[in-house]
């Protein structure tokens, strides 16, 4: 026996009471109101010239409802399988049942056998498509500066100016997003996810410059002692933004499939992305045309630049022999308290679009003290 006559099988044989019957009413008046509101449009005088309805002609004037009720039906969506059953199932049944003079009754459990195939359909064969075509190409210039320990200093600096392109960052595309459009890939080419015009990174270790090896001496015993053997140590990162891409919500273009659901970019509408007070200019972007896809590039919008200082200050103190010894530290991470800024909301038909959505950790500062025997 085949998959679709085993999934026949079970659907005719799960009982059907009143209750989903009235249900299966409701999707068939939701169907049938957005058939009619569809009909004075374009797409509906485009439809109804290529393919007429006929008498007679079941198959053709399904499609003809059926591409009717599409026009204008975007809530009707089964979101686990990702479907939109209505506008395929109720057009369908309606044809066979006047076709074959079937009852109202037997039309409305034909509705329900259709929405439980399509969605158990929908299920089951839910996938995201990988291709082997992801490109990429990376540039980068670097400079580095190295002081070795000497004196009680050691220090680095390191700065690096790079730019990374490619079609998809990381297997999937990057991120929760697959291409807008399998059949365009060239249009997903864009900055990587990963991309960071400028990074500068720091080292360093201080040492304390008094005692007994120190380059500064003191007359006061106390002053040396309390002074010798403290050690500063730290590291600085400043880096430029990460980018992000205009998307919107659902799906625009109403083609199939979960890859254009979360993929949709949005529309450029010209104007500088970089304008505004904001993060970005949220005017440069607009949601698409229904039916069209976003033509806005991908990872357009570049992120807040960070900006992170840690530093420790330790020594130890000697007890008796060099067995015993007291360490004391304080560890302090994001010393200036910086907020950087590490998510923001790219999504034109979301709340928060414009907005900040997530930032690293603020400062912290922890203390230890640790006896060695």
């Amino acid at each position: 026996m085949s998959l679709t006559r085993d999934l026949v099988r079970q659907i005719r044989h799960k009982p059907v009471g009143d209750d989903d019957r009235r249900q299966a009413s409701l999707f068939v008046l939701d169907t049938l109101a957005c058939a009619l509101g569809a009909l004075k449009t374009e797409p509906a005088r485009i439809l109804g010239s290529v393919t007429p309805p006929r008498p007679g002609d079941m198959a053709r004037r399904a499609f003809y409802l059926g591409g009717l009720a599409h026009i204008l039906e975007l809530d009707d969506l089964h979101r686990s399988s990702v479907t939109h059953p209505g506008a395929v199932v109720v057009p369908a049944a309606w044809a066979a049942a006047e076709a074959l003079d079937l009852g109202g009754r037997a039309f409305l459990d034909a509705v329900l056998g259709g929405y439980e195939a399509s969605t158990r359909i929908g299920n089951a064969v839910g996938f995201t498509y990988e291709s082997a075509e992801g490109n990429s190409i990376y540039h980068s210039g670097n400079v580095k500066l190295t002081r070795r320990f000497r004196r009680g200093i050691s220090a680095s600096l390191n700065y690096t100016y790079s730019k990374s392109i490619d079609n998809a960052s990381t297997l999937g595309g990057g991120g929760t997003t697959v291409a807008q459009n399998d059949q365009d890939l060239h249009a997903e080419r864009g900055l990587s996810s990963f991309d960071r015009r400028h990074v500068l990174a720091a080292n360093y270790i201080l040492t304390s410059p008094f005692g007994q090896n120190g380059a500064f001496h003191s007359s006061n015993e106390f002053t040396t002692k309390l002074l010798q053997d403290w050690t500063i140590s730290g590291s600085m990162s400043a880096m430029s933004g990460s980018p992000f891409t205009a998307r919107v919500l659902g799906n625009q273009s109403n083609s199939g499939g979960t890859g254009s659901v979360g993929s949709g970019r949005a529309d450029s509408t010209g104007l500088p992305v970089d304008d505004g007070s904001g993060y970005f200019n949220p005017l440069a972007f607009a949601i698409p045309k229904p039916g069209f896809f976003g033509d806005a590039g991908r990872n357009t919008i570049t992120g807040p630049s960070q900006l992170t200082m840690n530093i420790s200050l330790s020594r130890s103190f000697r007890i008796g022999d060099d067995r015993r010894r007291l360490e004391f530290r304080v560890d302090t991470t994001n010393f200036v308290n910086s907020v950087n800024i590490t998510s923001i909301g790219t999504v034109l038909n979301a709340n928060n679009y414009g907005l900040a959505t997530n930032a690293a950790g603020m400062r912290t500062v922890s203390m230890s003290l640790r006896f060695r025997f």
